[in-house]
């Protein structure tokens, strides 16, 4: 328990440390940031994956190479990259709900059925998110929109992680 607890405080820490560094005064752009972030391991990861594991990696890239390129580029650039666009535009909070609400979309884009408990789980985060994103006051006080792009990013960093996911499964 101790270790869920953990992972769930890094996971949800990571939100404000973004936010931190995309802050107006802040040392890095969305594009900047998620080129720091994961470039070297990258790099790194290529260079290791040559080495260990070279016929495994041949093998991937002579089976399904759009599909393997098409999931790192939704999963670590895509993803990464509209997340640190929403995270420049929303609140942590805010942008870490919308990301959150992705297995609801992996769910709809999956194929699976939607059997009754699903549909009304489904239903009932949406709705939530929704309560959240249209009426909680804005930082800094007060009620409005937010912004538009804003909004975009965040939902479309969740729909990079859903295509990864289901892009994933099958390598």
């Amino acid at each position: 328990r101790l270790g869920l607890a953990l992972a769930a405080a890094i996971w949800g820490g990571a939100f404000v440390a973004l936010k931190i560094l995309l802050a107006p005064a802040g040392p890095l752009d969305p594009w900047e940031l998620a080129w720091c972030r994961y470039g070297p391991s990258a790099v790194l990861f290529l260079l290791l994956a040559l080495a260990l594991a070279p016929r495994a990696l041949a093998d991937l890239a002579r089976r399904r190479p759009g599909r393997a390129l098409a999931t790192g580029l939704l999963g670590v650039s895509g993803y990464n990259v509209t997340l640190h666009l929403a995270e420049s535009q929303l609140p942590a909070s805010l942008t870490l709900l919308i990301v959150a609400a992705n297995p609801v979309l992996t769910l709809a884009l999956s194929g699976e059925r939607f059997t009754r408990r699903r549909l009304l789980g489904s239903l009932l985060a949406l709705a939530g998110l929704a309560a959240v994103v249209l009426w909680a006051p804005r930082d800094g006080g007060g009620w409005g929109p937010r912004p538009l792009w804003g909004l975009a990013a965040a939902v479309a960093a969740g729909c990079c992680w859903s295509g990864y996911s289901l892009l994933g499964k099958g390598l």
